[in-house]
């Protein structure tokens, strides 16, 4: 009996027949078919569909049915959708003319109205809904015959009516991938609590040395400018000051070097991360190349099918932060130990409905700052990996907000900043969950406002709960039943007084000296600005440096080429590129 599962059978059905549209010219049309196997193999090397037995995805959701079953659904949904937009791409290279009908053959006819809410229904038992999904995918469009007719002047459109019942056959599959998408990304953040703690349990700090020197020479540096600031130091030059960072490297004070090793722990997170995934994309698959049918050629017959059986290789999948599958042979992979996946956790079919607008939305402070841009999507995919988490993100996520908004949360932008904290390691998402916690464990002291009393010129602040209450019963007559409730909603906490700013000069040169609730959200923002240079390196050109002259030297001269083909050579100005900087 194979250990392998329902979603692993699936998932390779869903990736052979997407692999049999490849041969299909009207399916290749701006190379759709391969980047929805591009799209179809990401999915699986994310989530583990195809993973080990040990580590795949029926394994870890072998004790949650609710999202077994419609994960299982969706993708023989999927599976029947591709078939379908096989079947009309045959009819159309024939000639036979598509109506209303033969677009419901194999495939429900509204795909878009299957969201995973009508997937479980309104009651607890998914089963009727799921199978009224089977039952919209037996629909008898086998017995629908179309009869063939001549491509002529005439019958244009009807021609054009075909194709656009094959494009919404093609646009009902990619509407199902895309709940796949975000089912697959509800799925890996279930178990993101437990992929931490893993992750912080091998954490080692002094792992990463050349980020640690990158990260103190940045507080080094902004040290220096604060001294240069001084009235006796304004004759120090940047060269004397990044010289004078770079021989003080391996000081600082204890709440710069608290700053440091909380970076350290988040750059540890990813690159844990970029090994999960790593693990869970170890499985084999078929490469096969595209190669387009004519038009005149039976492109589903079992001589090509043949054919390209033999020229099938067996490689592995590795990972690729630009969201595609990079397919190696098998003696190019390294050796790695089998991944121990976690568990998701959680309601996953809830998690996975697309956010709403407001749910998008990322404060004023993740808004200010300056995060990078999401990847780009690449060969018209609906998805891209993230390469913080090297999670499967949907293309909703190339919005500014929404990506700022999951790279804080993978980033866990906030520390506290003070090094003595019985809690040190904690990395906080929210800045109202950082300031509570400052508040709460870090406070100046508490203290109660009274609220009749404000504005009206009298001592309204009280630094014990028992003149409180007493100023209360006396002064407004609140009874005993009401002053319990009084005094949780006007106690307030003093915040701890924070002299200097570990990231900058603050409170340097101000006017004014700040309060401690002004330096508290100085020291927010500085601390969410550092936590910035945790994030993964982009792979750069410095390793091919001096290749690149060359490279825009070329690009320069081949737009010079195309430009004066299309407007004549007397329509350019003459560029010596030789000498162009």
């Amino acid at each position: 009996m194979s250990d392998y599962g329902d979603i692993h059978r699936a998932t390779k059905g869903c990736i052979t027949s997407f692999e049999d549209c490849l041969p299909i010219k009207p399916l290749m049309k701006e190379g759709w078919a391969e980047s929805r196997l591009a799209d179809m193999n990401l999915w699986a090397s994310n989530v583990g569909a195809l993973a080990k037995p040990e580590s795949s995805l029926d394994r870890r959701l072998q004790f949650q049915p609710k999202p077994l079953l419609v994960l299982t659904s969706l993708l023989l949904i999927l599976q029947e959708l591709v078939k379908n937009c096989r079947t009309l791409a045959r009819k159309y290279i024939n000639g036979e003319t598509l109506d209303s009908n033969s677009e419901s053959g194999d495939a429900p006819a509204t795909p878009e109205k299957m969201t995973l809410d009508s997937t479980l229904g309104s009651g607890s038992d998914p089963a009727p809904s799921a199978a009224a999904w089977f039952d919209a995918l037996d629909s008898d469009s086998d017995s629908d015959s179309i009869s063939s007719t001549d491509l002529d002047a005439e019958n244009e459109p009807r021609q054009k009516h075909s194709g656009a019942i094959l494009n919404k056959a093609m646009k009902d599959t990619e509407d199902i991938l895309d709940q796949l998408i975000m089912l697959g990304l509800a799925i890996r953040k279930s178990g993101t609590t437990a992929r931490l703690q893993k992750a912080d349990k091998s954490f080692n700090p002094n792992g990463n040395e050349d980020l640690r020197k990158h990260l103190e020479f940045i507080l080094l540096n902004d040290a220096a400018k604060r001294m240069n600031n001084e009235e006796a130091n304004r004759g120090i030059t940047v060269a004397d000051r990044m010289q004078k960072a770079e021989e003080n490297i391996g000081g600082g004070t204890p709440e710069q070097r608290h700053l440091i090793l909380a970076n350290l722990r988040r750059r540890h997170r990813f690159q844990y991360a970029r090994r999960h995934q790593q693990k869970l994309e170890q499985t084999v698959v078929r490469l096969v190349s595209a190669v387009p049918a004519s038009h005149d050629q039976e492109t589903g017959s079992r001589e090509h099918q043949h054919r390209r059986s033999s020229q099938a290789k067996t490689i592995e999948v590795l990972p690729n932060t630009n969201g595609l599958t990079i397919l190696q042979e098998p003696s190019r992979v390294q050796d790695m130990s089998v991944t121990t996946a976690s568990a998701p956790e959680g309601d996953i079919v809830k998690m996975s409905k697309p956010p709403q607008t407001t749910e998008s939305r990322v404060s004023v402070t993740v808004a200010q700052m300056h995060y990078p841009s999401p990847p780009p999507m690449i060969m018209q995919m609906r998805g891209f990996k993230c390469p913080c988490c090297y999670q499967a993100l949907p293309e909703m996520f190339q919005n500014r907000s929404r990506w700022k908004k999951h790279l804080a949360e993978d980033l866990c932008p906030y520390t506290c900043p003070f090094p003595n904290c019985p809690r040190p390691e904690v990395l906080y998402i929210s800045r109202t969950a950082w300031r509570d916690h400052v508040l709460n464990i870090h406070g100046a002291g508490q203290y109660w406002d009274c609220l009749a009393c404000a504005g009206a010129g009298t001592k309204n602040t009280f630094l014990t709960s028992e003149s409180f209450d007493s100023h209360n019963q006396t002064q407004h007559q609140v009874s005993k039943a009401q002053i319990d409730n009084l005094r949780d909603s006007c106690r307030k906490i003093a915040p701890p007084d924070i002299p200097q700013c570990p990231r900058c000069p603050w409170p340097q040169n101000e006017p004014e000296k700040p309060d401690a609730t002004t330096n508290l959200e100085h020291v927010g923002n500085c601390i969410h600005e550092f936590s910035l240079n945790a994030l993964p390196w982009a792979e750069s050109l410095v390793g091919n440096a001096s290749d690149l002259p060359n490279l825009v030297h070329d690009k320069v001269e081949e737009w010079l080429i195309d430009v004066s083909e299309e407007r004549g050579d007397q329509d350019i100005r003459k560029i010596d590129i030789e000498h162009f900087e």
